[in-house]
Order: structure tokens, then C-alpha cells, then sequence
């Protein structure tokens, strides 16, 4: 046999399995066939299905001691508790109080958890062991539909009213009040302490500029024709927008990319698809 050939070495057949016996191809690889029978198939992942709610679940954020919290079209929050093994026991707190539906949820810095409603109100929850009733704050005229912290500790919530407010979360000091170009849909507090906002069928996403006192438009981008639902912020200083609804044409255009570090004129990255996109998450 050649130093070249390829030619493949095998004993004759014996009792044993054929799982168990090895091939090797002279001069270029060995291959091993392991038995089957030694081989354990991979468990099948955990899955833990939550029930309780009565209607559509809209929103689900995890909390800084490991719980879940979820918010539903039926009016409540629900605060579920899991094992170390990822069960849980089926027996959450129910936080009640909104009189519509609950659009969003923030779990803050400080522990708390913060969420918009239908009802046209924000809501501050005390979940801690011993909780104190929540703060109310009033003042937008339509849907709260987004919520998100800012670095200062403040937050700022999305309407359908075409506003954006900036609240002091003791509840004692009034709002800061922003006209946005139409209702907010997309919201997102980005890490070099800008927020930004998408909307309704303005199709603009706007970057603002957050302080005390003020806040401005910093960046203003053309995105979807029709809306804008979900930011997400990707590596880079990159911001990824979803939305609709070209889908109904059969052409979706539905996640665009977009340099936060350059200018409005842009032509962002586009990630085609055929669905309108309501949710995006940016995984580690």
C-alpha cells in the first residue's frame, strides 16, 4: 500500500456489535463510531408554564431577586416565585388595583416594579415582604403603552396621548412633559443615557437628549412607513427598530439598523420579513 492511498483497514465481522467496532482510513483521519447504547440522549429543556391569568398576557419582566413578574389584559400583575430547580409553586402575589388592561412593566433599580396601563395611569409597586400601597401617577390623556428608567433613577413613560412624561418616582414632584410626533409604541433608555422613542404613523424614531430640566431631540430617524412597536440596542452603539405593516404586501422591511453615531439622513441595515414585528431582545 502506497503512502497515498486511502484505502479503508477493517477486521472481519465477530460477535460483537458493529457499534462497537472502529474504522480508520490509513494516512488520514481516524474515526471512531461509538456505541449507541453508551450514549445518553440529551434531557429535553425545562419548561414551566405559569398559569393564573384570565386574558392575554401582554408584558413579562424578570426582578432583581430572580422572580417573574407578568402583567395581563386582565387587569393584574401577578409575581411568581420559582425554585432553584426553575419550578414554581403556582401561587403568586396578584397586584390589583389598575382599571384596564396593564400594557407594560419596568422592574427598577431600587426593587420596585413600575406599570402602565389602559387606565391612563402609572402605577409604582412596593413587592417587598412587607409592601406599602403604590404610588399613583396621573397625567396622560391616552394608553400608558411603554415605560422605561432612566439613568438617573427617574422614569419615563409612552402614551398613545402623544407625550412622553419624566417622573420623579416619589410621586410628590409634577412631570416633565414631552409633545412626541404621535403615539408611543417603542421606547427604550439606552446605556450612554439617551432615550429613545417610536411611534405611530409618523414612522419616526427619536433620540433624545435627558437632564433635569430638559429634555431634547438629539437624532430623528425615518424607519417604518407605518409605525414603530419595538427598540432593541445592539453592540456598537446600534439601535434596531421593528415594526409594520408592509407585512399585509407580502414585503416586510420590518427591522431596520441604524448608527446611533451617525447622522438622520442614514440608510439603515434592513432585515426583511413577512410580519409585523412587536417585540424585540438583544441576547448576551
Amino acid at each position: 500500500m502506497g503512502a497515498k492511498s486511502s484505502k479503508v483497514v477493517s477486521e472481519a465481522p465477530s460477535s460483537r456489535s458493529s457499534f462497537e467496532r472502529m474504522a480508520s482510513v490509513r494516512d488520514y483521519f481516524t474515526a471512531r463510531i461509538t456505541p449507541l447504547e453508551d450514549v445518553t440522549p440529551p434531557a429535553p429543556p425545562l419548561v414551566v408554564v405559569l398559569r393564573g391569568h384570565t386574558k392575554f398576557v401582554t408584558d413579562v419582566v424578570e426582578l432583581a431577586d430572580s422572580r417573574i413578574a407578568s402583567a395581563s389584559e386582565d387587569r393584574t400583575i401577578r409575581v411568581w416565585s420559582l425554585a432553584e430547580d426553575g419550578t414554581a409553586d403556582g401561587k403568586p402575589d396578584v397586584l390589583s388595583g389598575h382599571t384596564d388592561a396593564v400594557r407594560c412593566l419596568v422592574a427598577l433599580k431600587d426593587g420596585r416594579l413600575a406599570s402602565g396601563s389602559r387606565d391612563k395611569t402609572v402605577r409604582i409597586w412596593d413587592i417587598s415582604e412587607n409592601p406599602t400601597a403604590p404610588i399613583i401617577l396621573k397625567g396622560h390623556e391616552g394608553y400608558v403603552w411603554k415605560l422605561a428608567e432612566l439613568a438617573d433613577g427617574r422614569l419615563a413613560s409612552g402614551s398613545w396621548d402623544k407625550t412622553i412624561r419624566i417622573w420623579d418616582l416619589s410621586g410628590d414632584a409634577a412631570p416633565l412633559v414631552v409633545p412626541h410626533g404621535d403615539a408611543v409604541r417603542g421606547m427604550l433608555a439606552l446605556k450612554d443615557g439617551r432615550l429613545a422613542t417610536g411611534g405611530g404613523k409618523d414612522g419616526m424614531i427619536n433620540v433624545w437628549n435627558v437632564d433635569s430640566q430638559s429634555c431634547t431631540k438629539a437624532l430623528e430617524l425615518a424607519s417604518h412607513p407605518k409605525y414603530v412597536a419595538a427598540l432593541a440596542e445592539l453592540p456598537g452603539q446600534r439601535l434596531a427598530a421593528g415594526g409594520g405593516d408592509a407585512g399585509r404586501r407580502g414585503e416586510g422591511f420590518h427591522i431596520r439598523i441604524f448608527d446611533l453615531n451617525d447622522g438622520p439622513h442614514q440608510a439603515p441595515k434592513v432585515l426583511r420579513g413577512r410580519a409585523d414585528v412587536w417585540s424585540l431582545v438583544t441576547l448576551d
